[in-house]
């Protein structure tokens, strides 16, 4: 190779350089993809530290740990609005994922996402066709009546933070009402707001 070559060469590999510098990165791995592909440890044993039952300290670690809050967030903006929130937590309350919530769904899933002391009415209030079952447009317009939404938004900003998120999910994992998350509760709420997110697209 000739001076002239390599002084070429040279200039080319800086001029590379330089522009790779100035394109930002590509194809970066979206975090609710992260998320669902994601295999995190979600035994029941491995959260209660010795303990039979799951206090709100040790679920919001588990939370935190298993990408829950990502599976949510499906834009990845650090916050779930209350389109993400209705998408996912509808395909929560269908929980035979027939496409619908039929009544015995609702009834299980209303009380715990609004807890015993809420409002939030008779099933014939949502099921405004009255074809007994609800789909997501009925249940999105049950949230609006119901301001199921601000519920969960402690500071009614609009969006859930992580923390709004952990403290809201952790009262509907806990079924019973009990303060505290067992066994049996956590099996279901996992096959329920983990595992199913990770078997197929969203809603």
């Amino acid at each position: 190779m000739t001076c002239n070559q390599r002084l070429l060469a040279a200039l080319a590999m800086l001029g590379f350089a330089a522009l790779g510098a100035c394109i930002p990165e590509q194809n970066l791995p979206d975090p609710a993809d992260q998320a669902v592909t994601a295999t995190p440890d979600t035994q029941f044993h491995n959260w209660a530290r010795g303990d039979a039952q799951i206090d709100e300290y040790d679920f919001t670690q588990a939370v935190e740990t298993m990408r829950v809050f990502e599976m949510w967030d499906g834009n990845g903006n650090g916050v779930v609005g209350r389109e993400e929130f209705t998408r996912h937590a509808f395909r929560v309350w269908d929980v035979d994922r027939s496409g619908s919530v039929e009544a015995d769904e609702w009834k299980r899933a209303a009380a715990s996402f609004y807890r015993s002391q809420q409002p939030y009415g008779e099933f014939g209030d949502w099921d405004l066709d009255a074809d007994d079952d609800l789909g997501i447009d009925e249940v999105q317009q049950g949230f609006e009546r119901t301001n199921l939404f601000r519920y969960w938004d402690a500071n009614d900003d609009g969006y859930l933070t992580r923390g709004e998120f952990a403290s809201e999910a952790f009262a509907a994992w806990d079924t019973t009402d009990n303060g505290m998350i067992d066994q049996s509760e956590w099996n279901q709420a996992i096959e329920l707001w983990v595992m199913r997110f990770r078997r197929a697209p969203t809603t």
